[in-house]
């Protein structure tokens, strides 16, 4: 049954009670309160050079950065300016974890000698059907953590990170934006 309702939506489950207790008199009443999918008004942002699209809040802005030699980058920008920055990187010859274990060396004397960013925590997950690697990081150059997901298909590397506000961090609801725009996000080729 489930499967007539949009993808992201959820089921209202109903629990019958009656007005006597012997259950005489029936009246249905919701066991849950539901949001149905929450990312439904969303906008879609697609790019057809690198076949992919996804999802992102209604007030949200696009801020592209001009392409170069390396891929594409842009901002999704809240009006508090927290959102999500998006990179590509052309790679070759690298896996994933390959590929951040040398940026991860650099990293190691990047900031004048000193480790540019500290990785906090790494795990494994699977954005759009390829596994990905998120990984909390102190970017300690700018003075601020962030998350990070990192996702390799042929040969680009796309980087999510999340974009914290002027106070240097991010709250429990950035994280879940975030997670729900990785959630919507999927290759179109």
């Amino acid at each position: 049954m489930d499967s007539d309702f949009p993808k992201g939506a959820k089921t209202l489950y109903y629990r019958i009670t009656s007005a006597d207790g012997k259950g005489n008199e029936s009246h249905p009443s919701p066991t849950t309160s539901v949001n149905l999918d929450e990312t439904a008004d969303w906008k879609t942002y697609k790019n057809d050079e690198y076949g992919f699209e996804f999802g992102y809040p209604v007030l949200w802005e696009i801020i592209n950065y001009p392409s170069n030699a390396y891929g594409i980058g842009f901002v999704l920008q809240a009006s508090d300016y927290s959102g999500l920055k998006i990179i590509t990187f052309k790679i070759k010859q690298q896996t994933l974890k390959q590929y951040l274990e040398a940026g991860d060396k650099v990293n190691q004397t990047a900031y004048e000698g000193s480790p540019s960013k500290t990785i906090l925590s790494t795990k494994e997950i699977t954005v759009a059907n390829f596994p990905a690697i998120q990984r909390e990081e102190s970017w300690l150059a700018a003075g601020f953590t962030t998350i990070v997901t990192y996702l390799k298909k042929d040969d680009i590397v796309y980087s999510f990170q999340l974009q914290v506000n002027s106070s240097g961090i991010f709250t429990a609801s950035d994280q879940i934006t975030y997670n729900k725009i990785l959630s919507t996000f999927k290759f179109i080729q």
